[in-house]
């Protein structure tokens, strides 16, 4: 909750309907890991990996320089780069950063669409020179930040117990 009041009310990134930030996102933004998450283990989505992966990477691709050509999206279309060598170099994390891209992308359009929130022309509203869509194609690679920087804080300050846990776990399987 507080990434989203730096970002929307300090940053002016986007701006929500209300001109406040809702009380559903500090359960929104985990719905969204939560189902990208199950998904990506669903026994059909781990059969078909490779199609999967290639199918969304076009997307992202398309999607991407579409919104470039079509509303001159420049924020959007270098967030979608940065996103897409976070996707090459996270191997074992391919299929669910992939999935999480299309289904922020479906989220945004949406929220964006019937006017729950809204992107300022340019990014951050400051920088005129880096225009941007409404929503940004590439948003999702701050959703991706956001998600790493929760999991940071969760697993080395709340419960470092947690991560132990986990390690244990892997080495037991080895």
């Amino acid at each position: 909750m507080a990434i989203e009041l730096f970002l929307s009310l300090g940053l002016g990134m986007y701006h929500y309907r209300l001109d406040n930030v809702p009380l559903w996102l500090l359960f929104g933004h985990g719905f969204i890991f939560a189902l990208v998450f199950r998904l990506s283990r669903k026994q059909w989505a781990i059969k078909r990996t490779i199609v999967i992966q290639k199918t969304l990477l076009c997307f992202a691709v398309l999607y991407s320089v579409f919104w470039l050509i079509w509303a001159n999206d420049w924020f959007g279309f270098l967030s979608a780069i940065a996103f897409m060598a976070i996707v090459y170099f996270a191997k074992k994390m391919r299929l669910f950063l992939l999935i999480m891209f299309t289904v922020v992308c479906y989220i945004e359009l949406i929220g964006a669409a019937t006017g729950c929130w809204d992107w300022p022309e340019t990014a951050f509203n400051v920088s005129s020179w880096l225009a941007s869509g409404n929503p940004p194609s590439g948003i999702a690679v701050f959703y991706l930040i956001i998600n790493i920087i929760v999991f940071w804080i969760y697993m080395r300050l709340l419960h470092p117990t947690t991560k132990r846990r986990y390690q244990n776990i892997i080495l037991r399987k080895i």
